[in-house]
């Protein structure tokens, strides 16, 4: 199918690949929240008027000064309506640096259904844990891959954690409790394996499944309790994603982002584990892969591989009998920091949302593609009720 570009959004400065995230609240609907390195954070969503406005909110995140900056964000859901956001920060305090992983709305956890979500409400709530080591990549899970605990909260937590890698060389495990703040749980900390070096990217599946990236190019699987390591390439991974191609396959994939080489497929993961890399033609023409998602944007029910580069190209790739086929191209006028495909504008259809090095894009079906889609569809399901 084809995209349309229908919105743009530009950010008060850049961003990083660690700077936005997305989230749905009660009403199925997506929101975008961009932080800018500058200590500023962009969110942007829709409202289901004639003319489908957007609205863009720089929300006021306290405790985070003018001169700090942002490395991460994330953020997860607490259903109904309630909203937890980790920032991880760095601060210049006379003439050194500060490291700080804050944490917003993690109090009021809005079990009310009939309560409308505030940002006041997240931005008040506020908790902040000091860190003895420069953050990376920031990501919320319910349980680690290999962690036989399933004590998580102590009876002090509420639902999900976060995870934090650093320049330590070592995955982060922070608990948030209602009555003891945001504190490293017991030090479970994951320490890389050995020689793996600094973690750039964490990826989980299903919660029994963990993809780490590092910095020299390193990648580690960890799956039902078992790890396994190897040297992919000699610059950072920078990207992960594990995914099934279908929604009822049994096998499991993992895509691979390199800096500096092709980005690559590792099928059935969870049966070969690192085994069977499969390398995606002309990836690598674009300078570094930054981002990667999989998701069926052909409406096929089979997902498609999207690879956002630092060359300003969104590459969309097809599973073959034989390989991988690069079937479609977007091009933008920045680096591409992340790339997602979520209901933004609550109509049911989603849409593809990228961000850039300093702004935000949000690329919509072609309308009439959508209407013959949904038309065949209907006369098929139709035809099978008669």
């Amino acid at each position: 199918m084809n995209f349309v570009q229908v919105h743009h959004c530009s950010l008060s400065s850049q961003t990083n690949v660690y700077g936005c995230t997305t989230f749905a609240l009660a009403d199925k609907k997506h929101r975008i929240l961009t932080a800018s390195v500058q200590g500023k954070v962009t969110c942007l969503e829709f409202e289901a008027t004639p003319h489908l406005r957007a609205t863009k909110i720089d929300v006021p995140f306290t405790y985070i000064p003018e001169d700090a900056e942002i490395v991460a964000i994330d953020a997860f859901v607490r259903p109904p309506n309630g909203l937890v956001v980790g920032i991880a920060i760095i601060k210049q305090e006379e003439g050194r640096k500060r490291f700080f992983l804050n944490v917003y709305g993690s109090h009021n956890s809005q079990n009310d259904p009939r309560a409308s979500f505030s940002w006041n409400d997240v931005v008040d709530d506020f908790q902040s844990c000091e860190l003895d080591f420069l953050p990376y990549h920031l990501i919320h899970s319910r349980r680690i891959a290999g962690d036989d605990d399933d004590d998580d909260d102590d009876g002090s937590g509420d639902g999900p954690f976060f995870l934090l890698s650093g320049g330590d060389g070592r995955v982060h495990h922070f608990q948030i409790c209602k009555l003891h703040g945001v504190h490293e749980k017991s030090k479970k900390s994951i320490d890389s394996p050995q020689s793996i070096g600094n973690v750039t990217r964490i990826e989980i599946f299903n919660d029994n499944c963990t993809a780490l990236g590092s910095q020299n190019g390193v990648l580690t699987l960890i799956l039902n309790e078992k790890t396994s390591s190897l040297k992919i390439c000699d610059g950072p991974i920078t990207a992960l994603k594990l995914f099934r191609f279908r929604d009822n396959d049994e096998r499991l994939n993992l895509l691979v982002g390199c800096a500096m080489e092709l980005a690559i497929v590792y099928e059935d993961v969870d049966h070969v584990g690192l085994a069977k890399p499969v390398p995606l033609p002309s990836s690598d023409r674009y300078d570094s892969v930054l981002c990667v998602a999989a998701c069926d944007v052909t409406w096929d029910g089979q997902k498609e591989l999207l690879i956002g580069t630092y060359g300003q190209k969104l590459l969309i790739y097809k599973k073959t009998t034989s390989g991988y086929s690069l079937v479609s191209d977007l091009t933008f006028a920045q680096p591409l920091y992340f790339v997602d495909y979520v209901d933004v504008f609550g109509d049911g259809v989603r849409e593809l949302v990228a961000t850039s090095l300093s702004g935000l894009h949000v690329f919509q079906h072609n309308i009439d593609q959508v209407k013959s889609f949904c038309e065949k569809r209907l006369a098929s399901l139709c035809s099978k009720v008669v």
